[in-house]
Formats: structure tokens, C-alpha cells, sequence
């Protein structure tokens, strides 16, 4: 006889004793999938540094706060999870890697992304149908938006780090989504194809960035795309209707 005990809190401790001996907990592996949990917390002195890949897939988990000392989430790791309702990260987060398909297909509706993360992995946030509101803190570091990280969700509108060098293909398709702000500071320099399959209007671009084929591709409302003028000039505009992407920055205006 197999007795299963459903318990819908989780609170991680520090430590576990064992015959005397403390060990840390610095990880947590999949053993959470499939799981009835409905709160997931960690004490305030946690040492995790790593949730592992799956470690919370097809989970019934409904709200998540993170330890400060989070570094990595991994592959997986709360997707498929379509109860989640809140995350919370503390404002001294130390979390550096969203990777691939960390909350895709989850049902979360708003996320503000800690500031020492560099690299949202592609599919981070795939059809995440709920999914509204991403926030970017001031002091953000984030340089890389990969392929389709926040593809098909319900953002009606984003705001670009000017940290930010390069987006993935697809990065933000979506059929709702009508307003990407691109400040005059922004540091792009690579756009990939379909980064922008959206309902934007208009658009700002660095002069200096490189814009793979297709890159604007499936924007039927798109009318205007304004130049943000670098020293460095790959892109040229020409009467409303046009960009060149220029195959190398030494070629003559």
C-alpha cells in the first residue's frame, strides 16, 4: 500500500539534517512535476541556486516567490504550469539565466525581470497566453532577447531595454501586440527575421543595426519607421518606404 500525501504549501527550508550532519540545499531537481502544490516559497536565508530542468512542469503551483539567491532557472521548469497566477522575485535578485522554455505555455500574467539577467533563452515565454505585462527594472543588464522568448502572449505593449544588442527571430510575434518602444540610447545591433511580426505602427531603429531578412515581416499596420542616428550608419531610409541594410559598414552613403 502506497500512502501519497498532498500538501498544496511548499515552504523550502535552508537545510536538512541527516544523522547529524546539515546539508544545503542549493537545487532542486524534478521531482515537483505533475505536483498538486499550490504556493511554492523558500526561506529567507535560502542558499538555492538552481531550479532544474522540469523541476515544476504540468504543476498545479498558483504562486512563487524566489529565493535572492536564485541564479538559473532552467529548461522547463514551470512550463505547462496553467494555474500559475503570481511570481515574485526580491529586488536584490541574483537570477542571471532564464532558459529555454522556462514558463512557456504557462498562464502567468505579468513578470518583471530581475536586473542582473543578461540572456532571456528562446521560448522562455512561448504562448504564454495570459501573459500581459513584462517589466525591466532601471539598472537592468539584460543584452539578449532570443527566438520567439515572448511569442504569442497578450503584451499589447513593450518596452526595449536600452541595454538590449540583439533580438531573435520572431522574438515578439504576436497578434496584439501594437506598441515596442526602442529608446534613442538603445545599444541594438541585430534584429533577427520576424522580430517584429506584430500590430506596430511605427518603429525606431538605430542607424548601426543589422537587420537579418524578413525582420519586419508580417507587420501589416507598420507605416512609419523613424532612424535613431548613430556615428555608425548600416541602415538608410529612403522616402517613407525603405530600409537597406547595408552589408558592410564601409560602404559609402
Amino acid at each position: 500500500m502506497m500512502l501519497m500525501l498532498e500538501i498544496s504549501n511548499i515552504i523550502i527550508p535552508r537545510s536538512i539534517t541527516y544523522e547529524g550532519q546539515e546539508y544545503l540545499i542549493t537545487s532542486i531537481s524534478k521531482g515537483f512535476n505533475d505536483s498538486e502544490i499550490i504556493s511554492l516559497e523558500f526561506e529567507s536565508n535560502s542558499e538555492v541556486i538552481i531550479i532544474e530542468k522540469e523541476a515544476f512542469k504540468h504543476s498545479k503551483v498558483q504562486n512563487i516567490t524566489f529565493p535572492s539567491s536564485l541564479q538559473r532557472i532552467c529548461d522547463s521548469s514551470f512550463a505547462f504550469c496553467t494555474f500559475i497566477e503570481e511570481v515574485i522575485f526580491p529586488s536584490d535578485s541574483e537570477l542571471q539565466y532564464i532558459e529555454r522554455q522556462a514558463f512557456a505555455y504557462s498562464r502567468l500574467p505579468s513578470i518583471t525581470i530581475p536586473p542582473h539577467v543578461k540572456t532571456i533563452t528562446e521560448f522562455a515565454f512561448f504562448k504564454c497566453f495570459m501573459l500581459e505585462k513584462v517589466a525591466f527594472p532601471k539598472n537592468t543588464e539584460l543584452q539578449i532577447i532570443e527566438k520567439a522568448a515572448f511569442a504569442h502572449t497578450k503584451i499589447k505593449s513593450i518596452a526595449i531595454p536600452s541595454t538590449v544588442t540583439q533580438l531573435g527571430n520572431a522574438a515578439f510575434s504576436s497578434k496584439v501586440l501594437s506598441i515596442i518602444d526602442i529608446p534613442d540610447n538603445s545599444q541594438l545591433q541585430k534584429i533577427g527575421g520576424s522580430s517584429f511580426a506584430t500590430l506596430i505602427t511605427t518603429l525606431n531603429l538605430p542607424s548601426d543595426v543589422e537587420l537579418e531578412d524578413g525582420f519586419c515581416g508580417s507587420t501589416p499596420n507598420l507605416i512609419n519607421i523613424n532612424i535613431i542616428q548613430k556615428k555608425e550608419k548600416k541602415i538608410i531610409y529612403y522616402e517613407n518606404k525603405l530600409i537597406l541594410s547595408k552589408s558592410s559598414p564601409e560602404i559609402d552613403d
